[in-house]
């Protein structure tokens, strides 16, 4: 969980958090589970949620300074790296949550569409829609925001 949730730029006081709430959520979750489905995809569904969560109260708050600089990385590559991790942020924060979770599962994290749609109760074919339209709509997104962008 927490190499996953990390993808997501939370702030490095808010990884442990996030895991941990994501394992407290799957544990209050736990009655409603169909042990007949994978739980890897149930409980990457439940990190989802709720690094979305975390972002969109990130977004109010001041912008973190790193406690401590890494000297070995090059201070530039290390602002386009931020950069691009913001851009990746805001553009998933604007997809509808189904269409965000099979995203975040299929291309973020390598979870197979058969495991997705088994742990969403979906049939595979409504998998693949909606990881269509993620992609057309985070391109969208991504192109929107590059474009408000002061250049």
């Amino acid at each position: 969980m927490f190499s996953f949730l990390s993808r997501f730029g939370l702030r490095a006081a808010d990884l442990e958090d996030a895991v941990h709430d994501t394992f407290v959520t799957a544990l209050g979750r736990a009655a409603s589970y169909d042990t007949n489905r994978p739980a890897r995809p149930w409980l990457i569904g439940i990190a989802f949620r709720v690094a979305v969560a975390r972002m969109r109260n990130a977004r109010e708050q001041v912008a973190e300074i790193p406690d401590q600089a890494d000297p070995s990385q090059n201070p530039e590559a290390a602002l386009e790296a931020r950069q691009a991790q913001r851009l990746v942020q805001r553009a998933l924060l604007e997809l509808p949550e189904e269409q965000g979770e099979v995203f975040a599962l299929y291309d973020l994290q390598g979870v197979s569409a058969a495991e997705i749609a088994a742990s969403m109760g979906a049939p595979v074919a409504t998998t693949y829609s909606r990881l269509r339209l993620a992609r057309v709509a985070f391109a969208a997104a991504v192109k929107r925001i590059r474009s408000e962008e002061p250049a």
